[in-house]
């Protein structure tokens, strides 16, 4: 047998397993792609909620009622002094069970002290709410109760995109003013803090998904 037919019959099953391998190859590259697409999507959308968080806040407007998420002990300072500095007419601090530490008790006692006369008239408790979605439906409860139509939202500023999106989707005919508490720098690099607000944009895109269309 001539020398280029033996060539070409010694070729034939390595180009057949070249065949074969091709769409394995595709596919590989496909899902290389797909993976780099997701981080970068992951990356933006990062970005994108921290940005967001910078953008909150500024004049604080006149409103019906004041609503504050709990958790940081600060926020229920900086709701009272809203509503004692005659930004609204009441207000209602929601989810006070989870955060019953020391630090709440001792600015809760302090509230009662220099704010005594807010607290008789103008100052509603519901302890009962477990988590976000749970502070937005009792807020909703509440400011249909009293009838308003506008409302200022004070919580964390790394919690206000996810708080602004449980409420507004609670309350959608309710003009919402955010008024967030500065926690820190969201640039920082310090890895607790990174994997603090990643964990944080993961339960907003899970309120996203959830939210009413």
């Amino acid at each position: 047998m001539p020398r280029a037919k033996w060539a070409e019959a010694l070729m034939g099953p390595n180009r057949l397993a070249a065949s074969a391998r091709a769409p394995f190859r595709t596919a590989v590259h496909l899902l290389r792609f797909l993976a780099r697409a997701a981080v970068a999507a992951l990356i933006l959308g990062v970005l994108a909620f921290f940005g967001s968080m910078e953008g909150l806040g500024g004049h604080l407007m006149q409103a019906d009622g004041v609503v504050v998420f709990t958790g940081e002990p600060r926020r229920i300072l900086t709701g009272v002094q809203v509503l004692s500095g005659g930004h609204a007419r009441r207000m209602l601090i929601t989810g006070t069970e989870l955060s019953a530490g020391t630090d709440t008790a001792e600015v809760m006692a302090k509230v009662r002290r220099d704010y005594s006369g807010w607290v008789g008239c103008c100052i509603d408790l519901d302890p009962e709410a477990q988590n976000t979605f749970e502070n937005a439906r009792d807020a909703m409860r509440w400011a249909r109760d009293h009838k308003f139509s506008s409302l200022i939202l004070v919580t964390a500023d790394y919690h206000m995109p996810r708080a602004l999106l449980e409420l507004r989707s609670a309350l959608p005919d309710v003009r919402i003013i955010p008024h967030p508490l500065r926690t820190g720098d969201w640039l920082s690099p310090h890895p607790g803090r990174v994997r603090f607000l990643i964990n944080e944009y993961a339960k907003f895109v899970v309120a996203l998904l959830r939210a009413p269309r």
